[in-house]
């Protein structure tokens, strides 16, 4: 699923970025999330680890780039693209490595253009692990990354991933641990293993997932300096690929 936000103070051009993207994504059968901003603090004060940026270069007071340069302090990941109105600006935008540029009138061509250009990136750069899980019905096959957290709970483990629930007995936390640590997934408690690229934020010993609820999981005070620790490590470590 990509992660976009579109950021700009015209609102009705926002509004068009978005419904090109849109329709984008529902033509290439492509799951999505879109955010959009009309200013660039409240984009930065977002936290949301988005995959694609499309930031107007000309904002006030802040620039697109100046929004940029604060969201690479902790987002090292974002494709992003801005909307400028003139050529000029070309060789500062890449100062804050930005993907690439649409420039003025933005239309449909120049969108899916870049649309088509990060999703080929991505494509080759970032592809995610396939895991067979069996559960109480049937054998499933899952990308690591669609997986939001694993629950024990009545001598059962719940899998919940972006689109279903699965139950499974065949597996103990443990065995669960094992097999996917490797793909950036830890045990903030006894009961729970969570996909660290999920993580919304942390609050306290409470974890918040990305998914459309809001999933709150509690995270074990023993277990609390430890996790984050290793989740601070992914990021940056997930961030140094790019």
């Amino acid at each position: 699923m990509l992660k976009i936000a579109i950021c700009g103070d015209e609102n009705i051009e926002v509004e068009e970025i978005g419904n090109i993207i849109s329709i984008y994504c529902k033509q290439n059968k492509i799951p999505y999330v879109l955010k959009k901003y009309n200013s660039g603090s409240k984009l930065t004060e977002s936290s949301l680890l988005f995959d694609i940026i499309f930031l107007d270069l000309m904002m006030e007071p802040y620039s697109g780039i100046d929004v940029a340069k604060k969201i690479r302090t902790w987002n090292y990941v974002a494709k992003i693209v801005y909307i400028t109105d003139s050529g000029k600006f070309q060789g500062d935008i890449f100062e804050v490595h930005a993907f690439d540029y649409v420039q003025k009138p933005v239309t449909e061509k120049k969108v899916f253009y870049v649309l088509d250009e990060i999703v080929k990136y991505m494509d080759n750069h970032q592809k995610y692990p396939v895991c067979s899980l069996q559960t109480n019905e049937k054998i499933v096959k899952l990308r690591a990354e669609d997986i939001y957290y694993f629950e024990y709970s009545a001598r059962k483990i719940k899998i919940v991933t972006r689109t279903e629930e699965y139950y499974s007995t065949a597996y103990t936390l443990k065995e669960l641990i094992k097999k996917f640590e490797q793909y950036g997934f830890l045990s903030p408690h006894k009961s729970f293993i969570v996909n660290l690229f999920h993580i919304k934020s942390i609050k306290g010993c409470e974890i918040i997932m990305d998914d459309a609820s809001d999933t709150i999981i509690p995270l074990s005070q023993k277990r609390a300096a430890c996790f984050k620790k290793q989740f601070n490590e992914y990021l940056h470590k997930t961030f140094d690929k790019i």
